[in-house]
């Protein structure tokens, strides 16, 4: 009778059921449980994707439980006997172990505080076709398997199995698949986590997709919430990138945590020009510019949280940096004699401006500066720096260096990428939002050397500044740091360090496919305790969905969103839909044509 009533697209097999033409379910169950369980056990089920899940209990009767225990401990203490007689110190450990768990909840049980229940935990796996759905099963085997969870398809079971996963609270399995739990185990089986995203302190993001409610992020929550507060948001172009890299920095001002942005196309600048607040730095090779100098050192903490000065290895990185910007610039390497020199020459700069490794002090002075013909400035202020001029001169005295001074030459204040040559002209020690504007460079090798200099400076004076400070260096369009090694290996030291300074690095790319393929690029992406998916190229979802175990639903929605629309994944927190949403007072720095229909209104 089933069948003939039964619609043509619904058919049974000995393990699972094909319904119409392109959705596949397999029924499982729950076949063994360990000893011990921890809140939020069954997670990994409920995580898989596209799965229905029905837990039915049934209390025990008390005496028939007290009766069970009585039994259980009967035979563990005849075993733990047999054991210490025959000397099996292997089982002796565990039946003791087992022999006083039973004697606890026995008492427990007496005396109210717990409670036997007979549990089955029926569950309906579906999927899009018969080969994923193999797929989705052993890895969610594997996943459970881990737990010491053990799960078996219900063979030649699978109608009565399928109706008991559904809405129905009827078990039709009755007791081929029920186990024994006690209360704390019952009730730590349940899916815990609430429907809505809402961290305490979280910055407000959007609206949930799927039940209407705000979503609030905070990306600096500390252990075993977020393990680093490092973030990705990969988007295609015009998938809303932009927008919610605006939202997360300008919303994060009252909380007073900092943001730098590297912008490598000039999209930010309207934040810190509309909110009248935080400076934009604009790179260019002519013109007025902004100084950031090589050269420039802080003092930072000890383990011990004293004051320290690392000038040996401040010296080595500036050594680094002026031969990576040489072999990129002239396409040749210095010889071993040359880099010799160039360390000598620049440990002798700090040397002349009494710059001591170890003493934090020594970049300070207190002599008066003359700032007019009848003003000075008085008290302790930092001392000028260093810079690849003086080093051009003190390098030119010696003969030996003439090719490393020809090669230094080129970035001198006045030449074609003399960016860095000079004091520093910028203070970023309180400034909120620090955008650097790199779109205005030369893009096949001004901006690339620029964007490695950046790199090291905004280590320099942003991220080692203060460790109480909360702060956010976000690396936009960062699938160009992947082309060149120098740039990669920076990125990942970020990724793997700058927790230590309180620092969230946020990674903004539109080619995810990049970073996966990238061994650099995928650990940085592995490296963030948080990500934002927006609307993605298809090429791209195989690596998304390989690399964030994405279930088959939260994969064929990445190719469907509209432009705000985005998939944020959390560590050890699943899967939240949100639709990044912007008020009307944010648009002016917000929206890069806001500005312009605004001007276009006035004219």
């Amino acid at each position: 009778m089933a069948d003939i009533v039964a619609p043509d697209g619904y058919k049974v097999y000995e393990d699972h059921i094909r319904i119409g033409g392109s959705r596949w379910v397999r029924s499982i169950c729950i076949t063994q449980i360990p000893n011990r369980v921890r809140i939020g056990w069954l997670d990994r089920l409920f995580s898989i994707g596209d799965v229905d899940v029905s837990i039915y209990l049934e209390k025990g009767k008390e005496n028939e439980v007290l009766t069970a225990l009585n039994r259980e401990i009967r035979d563990l203490e005849t075993k733990l006997e047999q054991a210490r007689r025959s000397y099996d110190t292997t089982q002796l450990s565990r039946l003791r172990k087992a022999h006083k768990d039973a004697w606890s909840l026995r008492e427990a049980v007496q005396l109210g505080d717990n409670a036997m229940y007979y549990v089955t935990i029926v569950a309906n796996v579906a999927a899009v076709s018969k080969q994923e759905l193999d797929h989705k099963c052993r890895m969610l085997e594997e996943r459970l398997s881990g737990r010491g969870i053990h799960i078996r398809e219900a063979f030649l079971q699978q109608t009565d199995a399928y109706r008991s996963a559904l809405p129905y609270g009827i078990n039709f399995l009755e007791d081929s698949f029920r186990k024994n739990l006690d209360l704390g185990a019952t009730t730590a089986g349940f899916p815990f986590n609430q429907a809505d995203l809402a961290h305490e302190n979280g910055i407000y993001i959007g609206t949930n997709l799927q039940t209407g409610g705000p979503v609030f992020l905070n990306a600096f929550l500390p252990p075993p919430v977020f393990s680093n507060n490092h973030m990705n948001i990969f988007a295609k172009s015009g998938g809303g990138k932009t927008t919610a890299i605006k939202e997360i920095v300008t919303r994060s001002l009252p909380q007073d945590i900092r943001s730098v942005i590297l912008d490598w196309k000039g999209e930010y600048g309207i934040v810190t020009d509309a909110l009248g607040i935080g400076i934009n730095i604009v790179l260019s090779q002519s013109g007025e510019r902004h100084i950031l100098n090589i050269f420039e050192i802080n003092e930072d903490v000890d383990e011990n949280g004293n004051r320290a000065l690392y000038l040996n290895e401040h010296i080595a990185t500036v050594k680094g940096l002026l031969t990576a910007l040489i072999s990129q610039a002239h396409k040749l390497e210095l010889t071993i004699d040359e880099k010799v020199y160039l360390e000598e020459a620049i440990k002798e700069e700090y040397e002349a401006k009494g710059i001591h490794e170890g003493d934090p002090d020594s970049i300070y002075t207190s002599a008066p500066q003359r700032t007019g013909e009848e003003s000075f400035i008085l008290g302790k202020r930092k001392k000028e720096m260093p810079t690849i001029s003086s080093l051009y001169e003190r390098l030119s005295l010696k003969e030996a260096a003439s090719r490393l001074c020809k090669c230094l030459s080129t970035f001198k204040h006045g030449q074609s990428l003399g960016l860095f040559d000079g004091q520093t002209t910028v203070d970023l020690q309180n400034e909120p939002i620090i955008n650097l504007d790199l779109s205005r460079l030369e893009e096949y090798t001004a901006r690339p050397m620029a964007n490695q200099v950046v790199l090291h400076w905004v280590w320099q004076e942003f991220i080692k500044r203060d460790r109480t400070v909360l702060k956010r260096v976000i690396a936009e369009e960062a699938w160009s740091y992947l082309q060149r090694e120098e740039t990669a290996t920076f990125l990942a030291k970020l990724a793997k360090t700058a927790r230590a300074y309180t620092c969230s690095l946020t990674v903004s790319s539109q080619d995810f496919k990049e970073f996966a393929i990238h061994p650099i690029g995928s650990s940085v992406i592995t490296n963030a305790s948080q990500t934002m998916l927006g609307l993605q190229e298809e090429s791209d979802l195989e690596y998304i969905y390989e690399k964030y175990q994405l279930s088959e639903g939260e994969k064929r929605q990445l190719v469907k969103f509209k432009s705000g629309e985005m998939l944020i994944r959390l560590e050890n927190a699943g899967s939240t839909l949100v639709k990044v949403e912007r008020a009307e007072f944010e648009k002016p720095f917000i929206s890069s044509s806001y500005l312009e229909e605004r001007a276009g209104v006035g004219q």
